[in-house]
């Protein structure tokens, strides 16, 4: 089962927000065809559902079934959105829950697949990583395990490319970038694994390209990124994350207004933040 099979579910009680994640079928099922006047109506309803995804924007579709009963429903976009809904990136009430009785039997397997928590965080080591070692080719859309899809705009060495981040437009240059297999290990064999890739250290740079040096950022990172010696390097990445809701004009402006609270420590993420932990093999090649 894929993340875009699942019909993220906020039903509101009187105030109270519960999430479920349910299959197609079982959205039809418990929150359609119980509340639609005919069937002509729970067509329309349904292609309701649907003209979100096709449009790929980010509203819910939303039913109001009694003056105290409310439903939002949207089919998840990726993986990563499984994770902001689980922890209530998209609820108003904080004290919202997850209730596994109403969610489908294979959603909840899927999350388990996953290493997933219904609260949104991982189990430790839930990922195997092969490295694979195709040559990423320039204008190349790359998946990131972090959720972000790059553009690869030029490889200033064999791992050190630089990108820009599709929905953002921000640039930056992937240090030590590899290409992987990433593999649930509590997923089925039959159940395929995920390409994407990482590096070592990312250097963040402007969404602006008339403010950033591309000759220096060539000059600085055309040779590959090595270490001395022989050994084996794993990253232990602990995942923090936050959703902090910020007045612009642009995506652009929000995202410099975003890093410039972080850097004055106006943000500061600590353990209520925590979303998980990779262990991500980085491998360097040898002098």
């Amino acid at each position: 089962m894929k993340a875009e099979d699942m019909v993220m579910v906020i039903e509101n009680r009187k105030g109270h927000e519960t999430n479920s994640l349910l299959t197609f079928d079982d959205f039809i099922k418990q929150h359609i065809v119980p509340f639609a006047n005919d069937k002509l109506e729970a067509v329309f309803m349904a292609r309701e559902l649907m003209d979100i995804r096709s449009r790929k924007i980010d509203s819910w579709a939303d039913w109001y079934h009694s003056a105290n009963q409310s439903f939002y429903a949207r089919i998840c976009a990726n993986s990563q959105e499984i994770s902001y809904f689980l922890c209530g990136t998209f609820n108003d009430d904080k004290n919202f829950r997850f209730d596994e009785d109403i969610s489908s039997k294979e959603c909840l397997e899927e999350l388990r697949s996953r290493g997933m928590t219904t609260d949104g965080k991982h189990m430790v080591g839930q990922y195997s990583y092969q490295e694979l070692g195709r040559d990423l080719a320039v204008g190349e859309i790359l998946h990131n395990f972090n959720g972000c899809d790059y553009k690869l705009l030029e490889r200033f060495s064999e791992h050190n490319l630089l990108l820009m981040d599709i929905s953002s437009g921000q640039f930056l240059v992937g240090i030590d970038t590899r290409l992987y297999l990433r593999q649930p290990k509590f997923a089925p064999e039959k159940q395929e694994g995920e390409i994407g890739i990482e590096w070592g250290h990312g250097l963040y740079l402007s969404n602006m390209p008339s403010v950033i040096d591309f000759a220096r950022l060539k000059r600085e990172y055309s040779k590959p990124y090595q270490i001395e010696g022989r050994a084996f390097d794993i990253e232990i990445r602990e995942i923090l994350s936050r959703v902090e809701n910020i007045k612009a004009d642009t995506l652009g402006d929000a995202i410099d207004k975003a890093m410039e609270m972080y850097e004055r420590s106006e943000v500061v993420l600590n353990a209520d933040d925590y979303k998980g932990v990779d262990y991500i093999p980085v491998k360097h090649t040898q002098r």
